[in-house]
């Protein structure tokens, strides 16, 4: 008896899900199902199956099944009342409704095609005139580069032109500066000359000799020698000096002291060296350049 009562409580505690071909409806308890109206083919779940049965497949519900050995009602009968004109009028329309979708279908291919058309032919003309562009850019282009290599190559001679004409003018404009120093080393003693001072005593004898070497143009003196030469009263020679001057600057003049002598009562001045960087000038009385030679050595007439 504790048995049975244990598996009607089970029973009772057992869940069950229906499905009526519609909807799942559920849980239901086995009290709950008797409410319901379940068929032999009514689909049960619940759980500790693993897919939906037929009611008729579990046991518990078998009492529960309505209708089990029922057998289906007929169908009614088909009406034969049917005239040739009904069932003309029921056929006509699908022959009709036929034509029209094919010729529809038809219709759609041909605007299907015609648009697939269009589009090819739209295609074709954009890449077309996109070829177009891009021959005439780059038609452009090599008509931009032409103009500009042929702006290069003007410039470039435009700019040898200026620089020739340029170094012409340089060319020109140091020629006639040479000229013009070579005029002014030839005559180089009319802006550089020299002075002296000096006392004589009554007994013979020279003292306080001063040498001035005065540079009056433009261009700086390096060095300048001048051979101070002491002269006797009968007119000879009595001994000579050098003074050495350098770095006198244009327009300027230096004194220097020149030794004593205890003969002679006369002194003269010769220019031994006179050397211009600047100016170009080299001269040296002992060794004459080209272009005081023929001032000290006059060509015959």
């Amino acid at each position: 008896m504790y048995f049975c009562k244990t598996i009607a409580s089970l029973q009772d505690m057992k869940k069950y899900y229906i499905y009526d071909g519609q909807e799942q409806q559920g849980p239901f308890s086995l009290e709950e199902l008797k409410t319901k109206s379940i068929s032999h083919n009514t689909l049960i779940w619940y759980e500790g199956i693993e897919n939906w049965v037929e009611a008729s497949q579990v046991e518990e519900l078998k009492p529960l099944i309505t209708n089990l050995n029922t057998t289906p009602p007929a169908p009614p009968p088909i009406s034969k009342t049917v005239t040739p004109h009904t069932y003309t009028q029921k056929h006509s329309p699908n022959k009709k409704n036929t034509a029209y979708i094919v010729l529809s279908v038809f219709g759609l291919m041909i605007v299907l095609f015609s648009i697939i058309g269009y589009i090819s032919e739209q295609k074709k003309r954009r890449l077309e005139l996109l070829k177009i562009s891009e021959e005439q850019a780059r038609a452009k282009e090599e008509a931009l580069i032409k103009q500009r290599k042929a702006e290069s190559a003007a410039m470039a001679i435009q700019k040898h032109k200026a620089e020739s004409a340029a170094m012409a003018i340089q060319k020109k404009i140091e020629a006639e500066i040479e000229q013009s120093k070579s005029e002014l080393r030839k005559r180089w003693d009319t802006y550089v000359t020299a002075d002296k001072t000096f006392r004589t005593s009554l007994l013979g004898g020279i003292s306080d000799v001063y040498v001035t070497v005065n540079n009056n143009w433009e261009y700086p003196l390096d060095k300048v020698e001048i051979e101070v030469t002491y002269i006797r009263a009968s007119g000879d020679t009595y001994k000579t000096e050098v003074v050495e001057f350098s770095s006198i600057p244009p327009y300027e003049k230096i004194t220097k002291k020149a030794p004593n002598s205890d003969r002679g009562t006369n002194l003269s001045l010769r220019f031994l060296t006179v050397k211009s960087n600047k100016l170009g000038l080299d001269y040296d009385a002992r060794y004459l350049d080209i272009d005081n030679y023929f001032k000290y050595f006059p060509c015959p007439n």
